[in-house]
């Protein structure tokens, strides 16, 4: 079964199996990327809908992460990657939200975030025996 979940801004459900699924795919690169972007995010949540703030923060992560020594080396990664990376951190960083949402007002740390966030780094489980094959 899917893993699904909706929430009250009317956002489609995440599929936490197909995020699983995206984030094993990725490149060791775009996976530090990724949980770098994470980190910043989830200690400035307010500041995730900014999206030249985002920009900004994922050049820098890029750039340590990537370990990417010049400026032309860098824009060049953004332009290739950006797109495919980000939207893995949004929908991690709502999956997360999501997730611990229940803890309601006893609230959670950066380190209880990120700690969290790393379950979709697992990969996907695999399918039921009893599932019906495709």
């Amino acid at each position: 079964m899917t893993s699904r979940s909706g929430n009250d801004a009317g956002e489609p459900p995440i599929d936490r199996d197909a995020l699983r699924a995206q984030l094993a795919e990725m490149e060791p690169r775009e996976k530090k990327i990724v949980g770098g972007m994470l980190a910043v995010m989830f200690k400035n949540p307010d500041r995730v809908t900014d999206r030249e703030w985002v920009t900004e923060q994922f050049v820098h992560v890029a750039m340590l992460a990537g370990e990417l020594a010049d400026v032309e080396a860098v824009q060049a990664y953004a332009r290739e990657h950006v797109t495919d990376v980000l939207n893995a951190c949004f929908l991690t960083f709502r999956a997360t939200a999501e997730d611990l949402a229940a803890r309601g007002a006893d609230g959670f740390t950066l380190q209880d975030a990120m700690f969290h966030a790393m379950i979709y780094f697992a990969p996907p489980p695999p399918p039921a025996a009893d599932a019906p094959q495709p």
